[in-house]
Parts: structure tokens; sequence; C-alpha cells
């Protein structure tokens, strides 16, 4: 992936739900009504050069004949530049919950070796998580320390309704880890949603902390219940009222030059076909990219 020059030139990558369909992401075994093949397509036709893929695909895939390698062919004669894998949960946890977590685990690190993938999506511990600061600064860098032996990055996603709600309180973490390819996920909506101040504080984020990032919009007072409003309220770059450009140039300005994710989810993208889905979600954040030049 050739080093951009300005923020115009960043990739985009499309994450998994935005061009999904009519699936949400806590259904009980999510699963696309879209093969696969053509959601891929539908990214790279649209301008995509980074594509996200979900866990139940990997796996889905992988028991297919010809497994993952048949998909690394599908990616490559895709030109894909950036592969993403979504997500982990429970990556801290004990009992069934890390048993569940660990077989997930097993098959991100497989994927992540035969597809090439440059980062797995993490999510932090949620409310009514008892684990404690130390135990989770170990569990994080355990987990990059074993991404790095497939030249995987690990990128835990700051998000308001976690234990972790504010960037500052995610930094905390991955910088006591200490380890280079482990880092945050900063999607404009949750930092929107943290409260007042998170945008001003973007450009000042470390660049070795920042590993990927997710760009969409929304109106600028969500829904009541945050969680339901981040599967719901999400809009496409210049519908809304976020300072999508100001976000951008902040990341910019801190040092990011990898892809940017674009991640919309709601009722109106989940009707749509991949196709239009893909040139909406595309076109919306190209703008937005090609205004911060």
């Amino acid at each position: 992936m050739a080093m951009p020059s300005c923020p115009a030139e960043l990739p985009l990558l499309a994450t998994c739900w935005t061009i999904a369909g009519d699936v949400l992401p806590t259904a009980a075994s999510p699963q696309s009504p879209f093969p696969l093949e053509r959601r891929l397509q539908a990214a790279a036709q649209a301008g995509f050069r980074g594509i996200g893929l979900w866990y139940g695909d990997l796996l889905q895939q992988s028991q297919l004949t010809g497994g993952l390698s048949s998909l690394r062919r599908q990616l490559d004669s895709l030109d894909f530049e950036a592969i993403e894998l979504e997500s982990l949960v429970d990556w801290f946890g004990e009992g069934d919950a890390r048993q569940a977590s660990n077989a997930r685990r097993a098959l991100f690190l497989q994927a992540a070796a035969e597809l090439g993938a440059r980062h797995l999506k993490i999510i932090p511990p949620m409310p009514g998580s008892t684990v404690n600061t130390a135990a989770l600064v170990d569990a994080f860098g355990e987990l990059c320390e074993e991404a790095r032996a497939v030249g995987l990055r690990i990128a835990m996603e700051m998000m308001p309704m976690s234990t972790l709600p504010t960037l500052a309180d995610n930094l905390a973490i991955v910088e006591a880890a200490g380890a280079s390819n482990g880092g945050l996920l900063v999607d404009i909506w949750h930092v929107q949603r943290s409260g007042f101040g998170a945008m001003q504080g973007l450009a000042r984020l470390p660049t070795t902390a920042l590993m990927a990032v997710e760009l969409n919009d929304a109106m600028a007072r969500p829904g009541p219940e945050l969680f339901q409003a981040t599967l719901n309220d999400r809009l496409p770059c210049g519908e809304g009222e976020f300072d999508v450009t100001g976000f951008i140039r902040a990341l910019w300005q801190a040092g990011y030059r990898g892809p940017m994710g674009v991640e919309i989810l709601s009722p109106r993208f989940r009707a749509l076909e991949p196709e239009a889905a893909a040139r909406l979600s595309h076109n919306s954040s190209a703008a937005a990219l090609a205004a911060c030049a």
C-alpha cells in the first residue's frame, strides 16, 4: 500500500456490516443474506481498497472445499490492500465465555495467517464485567503477542457504553501493555458520543496507538440508549451533523496513514442491496476525504 501524501489519498475499507444487508451484529448467529462473493465484488466495484470480514463468514468459508485459501484467491483477484477481521469479544474473560472466545481467536489467527489480514477488531469489556485493570492489560498483551506471530495488528474499539468509555481509558490499557502491534480503533460515532472534548483530543493521540479508524455520520443527539443507537442511527458521511472532515484532519495530524473503515449501521442500509450500500458508503466517504485535501 503506497504511503498517502494527503487525507484524500487514504484508502477506504468497507466494514462487514455496511454491506451485509438485513442482519444485525446482535443476532444469535449473524449471517448476511447475500453470498460473501457478491459482497466482496460489490465493495471492489464501488472503489473500496479494503474489506472487513465477519467471523461467521470466515467460519463458513473455512468449512468449504478450498477453505480460506480459496477466499485468499478471491481477495487477491479483487486487489484488496487491507483486510479487517471482526470481531473478538471476551478475550479477557473466564469460564465458558473465554472458551468460546478462544475458539474464535484460533480461527481469527488462522485467517490472519492465510489471508494476510491487517488488523483484528476487538471489543472492550461491557458493564457487568468483573475483569480488573491488571488482568485486562495482561490479556491484551498476550493477545497482541499471539497476533504478532502472524503479522496481525490488534485494534481495540473505544466504545462509550463499555467499561472503558473514553479514549484515555483505552489508551491507558494499550500503553500499559506496551505491544507495538496493539492499539486503538477510533470510530467517529463512538468518539462523538463519548462526551464533550473527545474530538479535540484526537490530534494528540500517539501515532503508534492508532491501529484503525472508522467513518460515518449521524445527528448530533443520539437516541436514549447508546447501544441501540449505534446499531440504528448511523448515516453516510455528509448527511448528519458530525464534523467528519475535522475528525479526518485530526487523525492525519496525529500521524494516522492507514485505511479508513466505513461503518454504517441503520435500517436504511440494512434494506439496501450490497451494490447500492457499497456505492453510497464509498462515494460519501470519498467526498469527505476529498474535502480534506
